[in-house]
């Protein structure tokens, strides 16, 4: 994919990860992971280098890795009940 010129190059990469690992290291942790594993899957699923080496898919990885870091503090409460409420069906009242 041809792209424009613009911010799609390492140091721009880096820049933004810095500033995540300022705000909260546990997210810069969770976007280095996901840039890693996102950027290794396109390597080794053979994805055009182009498109690797501008960063089309350690970008994405970036962000999935934040959100997915979030994500267990939101869901924990929702399974236990639900485990709880299942729990309860099995106990005859």
């Amino acid at each position: 994919m041809k792209l424009k010129p613009g911010l799609h190059n390492i140091n721009y990469g880096l820049l933004f990860l810095i500033g995540i690992f300022y705000n909260a290291w546990l997210f810069g942790l969770a976007a280095l992971f996901g840039t890693i594993i996102s950027t290794v899957t396109a390597h080794v699923l053979k994805y055009p280098k182009d498109d690797i080496k501008n960063g089309l898919y350690g970008f994405n990885g970036t962000l999935t890795g934040i959100a997915v870091t979030g994500l267990i503090t939101l869901t924990v409460p929702f399974v236990l009940a639900t485990w709880g409420v299942l729990m309860l069906k099995k106990v005859k009242i």
